[in-house]
């Protein structure tokens, strides 16, 4: 049987010594994510809705009418999906960068899935104005790794993968963040996390990286009802 690990991380920490906290609000953005039964979940967290204050456009990124940052990776793609209105769709709250393999020119097919959505969750903390920080190349997360004793130095430049108890030191050592990692049992228990991840889009709206066995993938969003 395979066990599956939702990660939580919160970003008090990053906010406070960035000095953004006094400005923060989440904006309603919606939208859709599709999600693998049987993974590991990191997630991020994030400030509550408080005030209506504005967040400077010195603390984030302004995206507004970018569909691709200088790079060319995808900005905040799951705004196009249809019916991301939908009352019962929870996602993401704020802009970040897509990564998947083999960008960067960079050959990290077969392995690179954790990392790159580890980068993922890095470029939220960047776009929300939670860090000046761009995400870390993976050879930088593999440094990051071993400088924390969690790998030997041979971990530098191999294609090892990662999963999600790498990517919360990575996090917390990178952003200052602190994360939770929560464990489902199996594919099948998925179908018991709607609400724990609908919870999370609505109250935290950060990203999440589900991973089980040597898969990993970026989940942005999720269609449920308490109902049905």
């Amino acid at each position: 049987m395979k066990q599956f690990e939702i990660l939580t991380s919160d970003v008090g920490n990053a906010a406070h010594n960035f000095g953004c906290h006094r400005w923060v609000f989440l904006l309603p953005f919606t939208g859709h994510i599709w999600s693998k039964p049987g993974a590991r979940f990191t997630t991020c967290s994030t400030f509550p809705p408080s005030s209506s204050f504005i967040l400077p456009r010195a603390c984030g990124k302004s995206c507004e009418a970018e569909a691709e940052d200088k790079e060319g990776r995808l900005i905040t793609p799951h705004r196009k999906v249809p019916r991301v209105s939908d009352p019962d769709v929870y996602t993401v709250i704020g802009d970040y960068v897509y990564h998947h393999y083999m960008q960067d020119k960079f050959n990290d097919n077969g392995w690179g899935c954790a990392y790159r959505s580890l980068q993922t969750l890095c470029s939220w903390y960047l776009y929300n104005g939670y860090t000046t920080k761009s995400p870390p190349s993976i050879q930088e997360i593999q440094k990051t790794l071993v400088r924390l004793g969690d790998k030997p130095e041979k971990f530098v430049g191999s294609r090892q993968w990662i999963g999600s108890v790498e990517v919360g030191y990575v996090l917390d050592s990178y952003l200052d963040t602190t994360h939770r990692i929560q464990f489902v049992a199996s594919g099948e228990d998925m179908n018991m996390q709607g609400g724990m991840l609908s919870h999370h889009f609505k109250t935290q709206g950060t990203p999440v990286m589900i991973g089980g066995g040597v898969k990993a993938h970026t989940i942005i969003g999720v269609r449920y009802d308490d109902v049905t």
